[in-house]
């Protein structure tokens, strides 16, 4: 019998929960760019609690039923979700940011200018390097997905991502003053120095 491994949960609030609690990283290996893995192997049962974020490679293996993965049993996978969302937490704590209304700031710079005027390349074919997952996503959804981690080299990472596509238009002061508190709210100064 063959399993085949889809990342099947819609694009959707508790989606974007998910990733958001895992700081959009796997909760094994820290890898970033999830799967949502049910952890009844029922796709329809989309509860937060039943789901964990997982690589694709962690992914497969907890549907493996080879004897050398029997450690990731759904209460191990769970356990080490639980301990996962805590850290992430507790990081977000430390460092007193809402990455919730910066990730706002992102969505509104990107709506205020036509991708085709302002952007060299398009969000999609930008990020889809990193999991070709985001070649089906809107450019909301990429930067809920993106922006979702709290790790500051990750989040430095995706804002000089954005600064290079966009490199023209930041020319202009006030494009570039708009993208400058983007970065303040992440934590960051337009360079990409933390400033918390």
């Amino acid at each position: 019998m063959s399993c085949e491994i889809k990342d099947e949960l819609p694009l959707s609030k508790l989606k974007v929960e998910l990733m958001t609690k895992s700081s959009n990283c796997c909760c094994i290996c820290q890898t970033p760019f999830i799967h949502a893995h049910h952890i009844d192997f029922n796709n329809e049962n989309n509860v937060i609690d039943n789901l964990v974020p997982l690589c694709p490679n962690h992914h497969a293996l907890a549907h493996s039923k080879a004897h050398m993965f029997l450690n990731l049993t759904p209460e191990r996978i769970r356990a080490i979700r639980d301990k996962w969302y805590e850290y992430v937490e507790r990081r977000k704590e430390s460092l007193g940011r809402n990455f919730g209304s910066a990730r706002l700031k992102v969505k509104n710079f990107v709506s205020n200018r036509p991708l085709g005027e302002y952007a060299t390349h398009s969000w999609a074919k930008t990020f889809s390097s990193l999991d070709p997952k985001y070649k089906e996503m809107t450019v909301r959804e990429i930067i809920d997905s993106v922006f979702s981690a709290t790790n500051p080299e990750d989040l430095k990472t995706c804002l000089e991502t954005v600064k290079t596509m966009y490199s023209a238009a930041l020319r202009k002061p006030e494009v570039k003053q708009e993208f400058r508190e983007i970065c303040n709210a992440f934590g960051f100064d337009f360079d990409g120095n933390n400033v918390i």
